[in-house]
């Protein structure tokens, strides 16, 4: 399990631990306690990013100049993202910035859903530092955004930080409508 889905998963576990005992005089006090928790994680997180960003953007620039391996989520910027909106049926966009903490966890889910749904859905990562025009096109307002397409068309648009398991559930849920 990677960093960012344990991190996620634990946040999960207890805010629904919290949600079970509400009835308990230790509720409130514990839910502080569960939002304090979170808020540290989250700019340790934040910080962590900071940090690994220069490093990373060199990283990412070695690796622009190879090919994208099947089942991995695509760089896209507008010409690709026109592109990939015009041929996939079904497309799954991570608008993120490497100063994002939240983004940063998430990047093992979805290098792990892209790989998983390889051949269904299409996973496509917008830098929004890189796209201020796509960020704006699309009105993005926080970070990560994630926005599902149809046939070119946005049918939905989740801001928050999800793990592997989430994303699986966000779209089986979409899959069986389709």
């Amino acid at each position: 399990m990677k960093i960012g889905d344990w991190i996620i998963a634990m946040e999960d576990t207890m805010f629904s631990w919290a949600n079970k005992h509400k009835d308990n005089i230790w509720n409130w006090p514990i839910y502080i306690l569960i939002h304090i928790i979170g808020f540290l994680v989250f700019q340790l997180s934040n910080l962590f990013a900071q940090i690994r960003w220069p490093f990373s953007a060199v990283i990412r620039f070695i690796k622009s100049f190879r090919a994208i391996p099947s089942g991995e989520p695509i760089p896209a910027n507008e010409t690709t993202l026109q592109k990939l909106l015009k041929e996939n049926r079904i497309l799954l966009v991570d608008f993120w910035t490497e100063w994002c903490g939240p983004c940063v966890l998430m990047e093992g889910s979805l290098k792990e859903f892209a790989k998983h749904y390889e051949g269904k859905i299409v996973v496509a990562k917008v830098d929004a530092t890189i796209n201020p025009k796509l960020t704006k096109k699309y009105n993005v307002m926080g970070y990560p955004t994630l926005m599902i397409f149809f046939e070119g068309e946005e049918i939905g648009r989740i801001t928050t930080m999800l793990n592997f398991k989430a994303l699986v559930k966000l779209f089986e849920d979409f899959l069986e409508e389709v």
